[in-house]
């Protein structure tokens, strides 16, 4: 078993691709008006040393997703814990945790194309396959099936616990989500009939041992939609074969709950983010495994790590999570985006962290389907965009 720690912040990095200008500092709920919710940072120029780095990464904009939130601002629980772009990159999907809004967005612009509320907080939200939906998921026990096009509801399935974790299938044909008792629910998206339920552990919601806890955080696809990975509050990574959810092997390593698991393009890694409430001797990391469940990295953080993402090109692994807050690049407890280079052979090349991007801590991440943009979702109610540039970013 190979494993490898981040040493510490001097460690030599190369550099990162930071927006022009800092964002303005709110001093709380009543101050927000001083803030903008919808403005632009002005993109910044690549350096000649970023441009030879394997990604950096250049700001387009900045925008308010929880109407309850400020950006760069301690407000609470305000937070975009999901946001996603359409299967063509021309719109992003998010929800927000204490406005509870759904709000759909023009990529290139960040003008909203139409937005919603929800009666309790949302947890997830997809893009179906053929952009013609999306599914809208959190603690009011539903999955919402929206209109793309207007927000418009056309379906709602309905559940016995509220959904942390969802996923449409890479050909289009099923939706999976994973609820807070434990349970994979598996939809035929052609009629929505539940055709399959599967179970990530015992949990005390669903009759379980008190204080047992299995909640479904994530979900991940093989390209081919062969396997799929479910991870979840009792520490472990699963994965299923999806024909019959039948359980292949489980990912053990993590102590704490694993927030987010993602399957490399080429099925052959999964990368897992965990968070531990003990901070200071819990499980606050990062780890990559091959798809036999050996473990080959191992990257700890001193906060909760809450997501993970392989590039498109599969040439590198965004990680996010709890450390720090505000957009202050000299203050030592700033949330950083690392960024971690894939080599051509991970069971032999060490997987190393080339760079850092301060920003506020980070919930979510998700790229284009040509790697060329990320969008990144953030505790203080923002979500951000990002140009992608970099060797290593597979061309449009």
């Amino acid at each position: 078993m190979h494993t490898k720690h981040i040493l510490s912040s001097r460690s030599a990095l190369l550099p990162v691709m930071l927006a022009a200008s800092l964002f303005a500092a709110c001093t709380g709920k009543g101050d927000q008006q001083a803030v903008s919710t919808d403005s632009a940072s002005t993109p910044a120029t690549l350096t000649s040393a970023e441009e030879s780095s394997p990604v950096a990464f250049e700001n387009v904009w900045v925008k308010l997703g929880d109407s309850e939130g400020g950006i760069d601002c301690e407000c609470g629980i305000a937070s975009i814990e999901s946001a996603e772009f359409s299967p063509d990159g021309k719109y992003i999907v998010s929800g927000s945790k204490k406005g509870r809004d759904v709000i759909m967005w023009e990529t290139e612009t960040g003008n909203r194309k139409w937005e919603k509320k929800l009666a309790e907080e949302i947890e997830a939200v997809a893009f179906s396959r053929d952009g013609r939906y999306v599914a809208i998921g959190g603690e009011d026990k539903s999955i919402h099936i929206l209109n793309a096009g207007d927000g418009r509801e056309v379906k709602l399935l309905k559940l016995t616990a509220p959904i942390d974790g969802m996923r449409f299938s890479n050909k289009g044909d099923l939706l999976v989500g994973g609820d807070e008792a434990g349970l994979i629910h598996v939809w035929r998206t052609s009629d929505w009939k539940e055709t399959h339920t599967a179970r990530q552990g015992d949990d005390e919601a669903a009759g379980g041992p008190k204080g047992k806890h299995a909640d479904i955080n994530s979900i991940d696809f093989t390209s081919d939609d062969q396997y799929m990975s479910t991870a979840g509050r009792n520490s472990v990574v699963k994965l299923w074969k999806v024909s019959d959810m039948s359980l292949v092997r489980t990912l053990e390593g993590h102590t704490g709950s694993v927030k987010s698991a993602r399957i490399s393009p080429d099925g052959k890694l999964v990368a897992s983010a965990s968070a531990d409430p003990d901070t200071l001797k819990g499980d606050n990391s990062v780890r990559v495994w091959d798809f036999t469940g050996r473990q080959l990295a191992h990257f700890k953080h001193p906060k909760g790590m809450e997501a993970v993402e392989f590039s498109p090109s599969g040439k590198f692994l965004l990680a996010g999570g709890r450390q720090g807050g505000g957009y202050d690049v000299k203050a030592t407890t700033n949330g950083f985006v690392y960024a971690y280079a894939i080599p051509a052979n991970p069971q032999t090349e060490e997987i190393k962290l080339v760079n850092k991007l301060p920003v506020f801590r980070s919930e979510y991440l998700h790229f284009t389907q040509d790697g060329k943009r990320l969008v990144t979702s953030h505790e203080d109610g923002t979500l951000r965009l990002w140009n992608v540039k970099g060797p290593g970013v597979r061309p449009r």
